[in-house]
């Protein structure tokens, strides 16, 4: 008798964990089929709309997709069309740059005059009396540190004046 409950204990055991398992599986073949069903009555719509999302996820994680708004031009026209957009750009960023190199410059000018008058001031100062030499001489690093961030700023306005002048290089070679 032990040895009878101790085979149909395990069989009755796996025939209902193996009964369970299928109804998991017969759970989700319903859930496919409803889903397939509604498909069908959609019709090719729901599949394209689908796809078409997944598409639109997949492109925003890319790059600028410039041909996909053409705005009704096609071929050599959307390309004549983008190529005049970009001049159109990079001109505007040299008058941009253009206009901030004069700007700096027009500061440098005003600091060089700034520092010219301080170091006069400053001998002026040390000759009637009215400075000790130390402090002469701390007034005068002083400038001298001005000084050298004029001519870094001088370095940089010319390094971009030469980037300008590439650039405008380069458009004319465009047109």
């Amino acid at each position: 008798m032990k040895k009878l409950l101790f085979f149909a204990l395990p069989l009755f055991i796996f025939n209902t964990y193996s009964v369970a398992q299928e109804q998991g599986k017969g759970h989700q073949k319903q859930k496919t089929e409803k889903v397939q069903n509604q498909g069908k009555h959609k019709g090719e719509n729901a599949k394209s709309d689908a796809h078409k999302n997944s598409e639109q996820s997949h492109n925003a994680a890319q790059g600028h997709a410039y041909g996909k708004n053409k705005e009704g031009l096609e071929g050599k026209e959307f390309g004549q069309q983008r190529a005049y957009d970009a001049k159109r750009t990079a001109e505007a960023r040299k008058l941009y740059a253009n206009q901030k190199i004069k700007g700096h410059e027009a500061k440098i000018r005003d600091n060089e005059e700034r520092l010219k008058v301080a170091k006069e001031r400053v001998e002026k100062q040390r000759k009637d009396g009215q400075i000790s030499a130390k402090i002469e001489k701390e007034k005068m690093e002083k400038i001298k540190q001005a000084e050298d961030k004029i001519k870094k700023m001088k370095d940089l306005i010319e390094n971009n004046k030469k980037e300008v002048k590439d650039l405008e290089k380069q458009l004319n070679k465009i047109d």
